[in-house]
């Protein structure tokens, strides 16, 4: 049993993480880190907002290095921490993002990223349709928006399995970024496509990559161990929680390392 000072450690430190956007169901928000996402997920996050976080997790951990990182630069004119710019498209859609860093000097808006081994290689090859790349981009159109300027964006990135040996922990590089039209175009036809489920009560046809991480015993990790909305997704119940390999098995996908994402049925009703 989990000692009484470790259970209330945990706690303290969900509670000092809480995610800072929206969180409410059924606002129509839009955060930069959805452009990146796929439709599926981001009408799911519509529907049942940002629940509480329960465990600690990654994100727990990314949270707590992002709060030392506002502690290091909060006495430095140099930089402005945690500025929130939102932005109201013609379609009624609010475009939101928290920005970790601007440097004010330079003209430069910086993203800290804690990033497991496995993804960082990825993350720095510095693609532009990259997920990282599309926040950025956002945060770009968004400070555009609010100011008139074109920001240059970058990615403090930091390797959790990386080593000074290596020369594999850090890496802080400028970002290949959309364009700020294509940027614009990009979110009004997520926001659109999120609508018009909306008003149809129904999903987005394309579904998630649900072995983006692999699977373990036909069950995709990322609905059980990486999904905030595991237990309210249609396609992957609480009956089924980590324990129904027909979940994967019933969507006849082969084994191999690339999977294509899976077609939602019609007809489901929230």
């Amino acid at each position: 049993m989990e000692a009484k000072w470790s259970q209330d450690l945990t706690k303290a430190l969900l509670d000092g993480t809480t995610y800072s956007g929206s969180k409410v169901a059924k606002e129509r928000v839009f955060s930069a880190s959805m452009l990146g996402k796929e439709p599926y997920i981001n009408m799911m996050k519509y529907l049942h907002g940002n629940f509480e976080q329960e465990e600690y997790g990654a994100n727990t951990t990314g949270s707590l290095y992002q709060l030392g990182i506002d502690s290091a630069l909060k006495d430095n004119e140099q930089y402005t921490i945690a500025k929130r710019i939102k932005y109201t498209l013609p379609n009624g859609w609010v475009i939101s993002g928290e920005m970790d860093m601007i440097d004010e000097i330079n003209k430069v808006i910086i993203d800290a990223k804690l990033i497991a081994i496995s993804s960082y290689n990825k993350v720095i090859s510095n693609i532009f349709t990259h997920e990282y790349n599309l926040q950025l981009a956002v945060y770009r159109w968004l400070m555009w928006k609010e100011t008139g300027e074109e920001y240059e964006c970058a990615l403090h990135a930091v390797n959790k399995g990386g080593s000074k040996t290596k020369k594999n922990l850090l890496s802080n590089f400028t970002l290949e970024l959309i364009s700020l039209e294509e940027i614009e175009e990009m979110l009004i036809a997520a926001t659109d496509e999120l609508q018009k489920c909306i008003d149809t009560n129904t999903m987005p046809q394309i579904g998630c990559d649900i072995f983006k991480f692999g699977k373990v015993n036909g069950v995709a990790n990322r609905c059980k161990n990486f999904c905030d909305y595991n237990k309210v997704c249609p396609q992957y119940t609480d009956s089924q929680y980590g324990r129904d390999a027909g979940f994967a098995k019933s969507l006849e996908v082969d084994d191999k390392k690339e999977y294509d994402p899976f077609t939602i049925d019609d007809g489901f009703n929230f």
